[in-house]
């Protein structure tokens, strides 16, 4: 009776260990297929994740059924780990799956998208609906190329369809009449189009633990207050900015991101501040870091912005960043100039400060464009 009680016992101990190996097989191929699914990884990393996991589940079949039972242990330890590490990764690439079908362009794969080069119009409104940050964004997936030109919030040019002239941050008729003004202001054609709700980036900026910012100008106090859905500066504290860098919360890079009449040159400084501040924060979301706030980073991005990028558009450069990295590093930057002056602006129903482009820098800046989508 105890013999055969003893054998029961090991059958028992042999069907539960390979009852979580088959638990582990199968969130394998769940982890590999949704991997698949996504096309975010380069081929050669597939067949490698593909091999590793095949490999992996294989030996542990193998020593989970050795003879010297403190060694199955050990083994079967491990293969409880692998089986965390399994469910833990399909957390992961599931909730990146979903992030990416729900942020970007409908959702779907667009055969007939432009994934290798194409222009993007980066442009951010605040809470009245005004365009202060307006940015063509060029990328070249195959030579590894960002340009980034910038347009000051104060670009005296033709609204798309009115037959009036105003300034960049006061056409308030949606980000299709403004991509189409900069369209015709540069004589080009913006592929895509991302509407960023600007007071969204102190959500974001929190989510992903701050921002080291480098400040090229002098220190100064912040000329807004730092407070958000309101111009009203007497609601709220001014932020000292010292020289050089420093750490920054959400409403600090608002705050910042804000300021022109503090620094040299104006708004020109402040787009070239803006562009300072986008490059933070995609280094820090780049970072290993961003790992512990996955999460909080994704539920602050989503609602933050509207786009037609198409989902394979992002995953075709993310695979090419992950297979090659080293050579994303001619990342320039430029900016439109003009002159200042006072112009009709909200369609003519009143007069305001305006610049009215110098139409050499608009038309060498569309060169540059034009260079990087060859």
């Amino acid at each position: 009776m105890p013999r055969y009680q003893g054998k029961h016992k090991k059958r028992l101990r042999f069907k539960k260990m390979n009852f979580v190996l088959l638990f582990s097989i199968i969130y394998s191929i769940i982890v590999l297929y949704q991997v698949i699914s996504i096309d975010i990884l380069p081929t050669k990393f597939v067949i490698a994740a593909i091999t590793g996991y095949t490999f992996i589940n294989l030996v542990l079949f193998l020593l989970i059924n050795v003879k010297k039972r403190l060694l199955r242990a050990f083994f079967f330890i491990f293969l409880v780990l692998f089986c965390d590490i399994n469910i833990i990764g399909n957390y992961y690439v599931n909730k990146t799956f979903g992030f990416l079908k729900t942020s970007f362009g409908s959702g779907t794969v667009n055969p007939d998208a432009q994934t290798e080069a194409y222009n993007i119009y980066l442009t951010g409104h605040d809470f009245d609906n005004f365009r202060d940050f307006n940015m063509i964004l060029t990328v070249n997936v195959t030579k590894h190329k960002i340009l980034m030109t910038s347009i000051p919030r104060d670009y005296y040019i033709e609204v798309a369809g009115y037959d009036k002239k105003d300034k960049l941050s006061f056409i308030r008729q949606g980000v299709d009449v403004s991509k189409a003004s900069i369209e015709n202001l540069f004589g080009i054609k913006m592929d895509y189009y991302v509407d960023i709700n600007t007071e969204s980036v102190v959500t974001l900026v929190d989510a992903i633990g701050g921002i080291n910012y480098c400040n090229p100008y002098d220190e100064y106090y912040s000329t807004h207050a730092m407070v958000i859905d309101t111009y009203d500066d007497s609601k709220g504290e001014h932020l000292f900015v010292k020289k050089g860098c420093q750490q920054l919360n959400g409403i600090q890079t608002l705050t910042v991101s804000r300021e022109r009449l503090k620094l040299p040159g104006g708004d020109r400084a402040r787009q070239h501040n803006v562009q300072i501040i986008l490059t933070a924060i995609f280094n820090k979301m780049a970072s290993p870091e961003i790992i512990t706030n996955f999460d909080s980073t994704l539920n602050a991005v989503d609602g933050m912005y509207e786009t037609t990028v198409p989902m394979n558009a992002v995953t075709a450069i993310i695979k090419d960043i992950m297979q090659n990295g080293n050579k994303w590093n001619d990342i320039k930057d430029q900016s439109v100039n003009g002159s200042d002056t006072h112009a009709a602006v909200n369609l003519g129903q009143s007069y305001d400060w305006v610049m009215m482009p110098d139409y050499n820098t608009v038309t060498a800046a569309k060169e540059k464009i034009e260079e990087v989508l060859k």
